[in-house]
This record gives structure tokens, sequence and C-alpha cells, in this order.
């Protein structure tokens, strides 16, 4: 990932790009959990614009989850917050807040900001224990 952020970037931004577009076909696919791992270990990558393009893709991911949208059923939402952001949103979290003490440069900080901020709106009951 360090080798090649603009990869990094493009891919994610397609990503994003495709969540906005098609949320329900993005989420049932097979390949999210990779997609989500793959995006959390980019969240360390000190690059403006893969750093934000990820970023992006998060705020994008997590957004629905909060929102009542007619884009996305209810039981999409649920099954989003079960299997990913719920069990994985710790790790997330911590990678965040790690990668901006340790890594990042802080023209990158607002972007996280976002993703923390989507983060505890989604899920305010797990939140004040990972704060």
């Amino acid at each position: 990932l360090c080798h090649n952020p603009d990869t990094v970037d493009d891919l994610f931004r397609l990503f994003a790009r495709f969540l906005q577009r098609n949320p329900a076909a993005f989420l049932h696919s097979p390949a999210l959990p990779a997609i989500f791992d793959c995006a959390m270990q980019a969240a360390a990558l000190d690059h403006r614009d893969a750093n934000a393009s990820v970023m992006q893709f998060l705020s994008e991911l997590i957004h629905p989850t909060r929102t009542r949208e007619e884009k996305l059923s209810f039981e999409l939402r649920d099954q989003l917050m079960s299997t990913m952001l719920r069990p994985k949103g710790p790790i997330l979290i911590s990678t965040l807040i790690t990668a901006s003490i340790f890594s990042l440069s802080t023209c990158s900080l607002p972007n996280v900001a976002d993703v923390l901020l989507e983060f505890m709106l989604v899920d305010r009951q797990v939140s004040p224990m990972l704060f």
C-alpha cells in the first residue's frame, strides 16, 4: 500500500463512488470484508490524496447506517452494523487514533475526525466504551 499510494487513492475513490451510486449492490458484495480490512490498513497511509479517499470511503460506508434514506433497507443497514461495524469498529477506531498520533500529517486529521464522528453518531451505545 505504501509503495502505490496513487493506486490506493484511485481504488478507494472508486469504492466511494460505487457506494454513492449503488449502495445495496456494494454492501451485498462478498468482497466487502476484505475491502474494509484494506481500508483499515490504508488508513495509516501518510499520503494526502490516498488518505482522503480512504476516509471518504469509510464515511460513505458508515453514514447510511444512521440515516433513513430510501436507498438502503433496514435489514441491509442492520446487517452492515452487525457483521462489520460493531465487530471491527474498535479496531478501526484504534487504527485511526494510532495513525493520527504516529503516522499521519496534520492535513489528514480533519478527514480522520469526520470518520470518528460518523462512527460515534452511528453507534452511541458502543462509542463511550471506545473513547
